[in-house]
């Protein structure tokens, strides 16, 4: 339907492996064969391109990476987050200068 404006379907296929540009993890299984950490199992929901660009990723299930891996990765994750709603006092500072600008002029005079 999209395919006039260059809109065209990711290629995602069961036995890929997970590639967080492409691919969006929906869920995680454990492996009912031999497959390694991040092999797609399932496209839930095909993602779509333009001119080779990622618009939506593609939904996946993909095998389940072992409790140790996950555990780093968490951490990282956590470390990344850092964003408590809370501004750093520089930040706050600056949040508009014309504030500011007359908070100035108020104690020069």
């Amino acid at each position: 339907a999209y395919a006039k404006f260059g809109v065209e379907p990711t290629e995602t296929q069961v036995g890929d492996k997970l590639d967080p540009v492409l691919h969006l993890k929906v869920e995680e299984r454990e492996a009912p064969n031999d497959e390694s950490p991040g092999t797609i199992l399932e496209v839930v929901k095909q993602g779509c391109k333009c001119d080779a660009k990622i618009l939506i990723p593609s939904e996946v299930a993909i095998v389940a990476f072992p409790e140790a891996a996950k555990g780093a990765q968490e951490e990282t994750d956590d470390e990344d987050a850092g964003d408590d709603g809370e501004m750093a006092p520089d930040e706050a500072a600056d949040t508009n200068p014309e504030e500011s600008k007359e908070e100035e002029a108020k104690t020069d005079k």
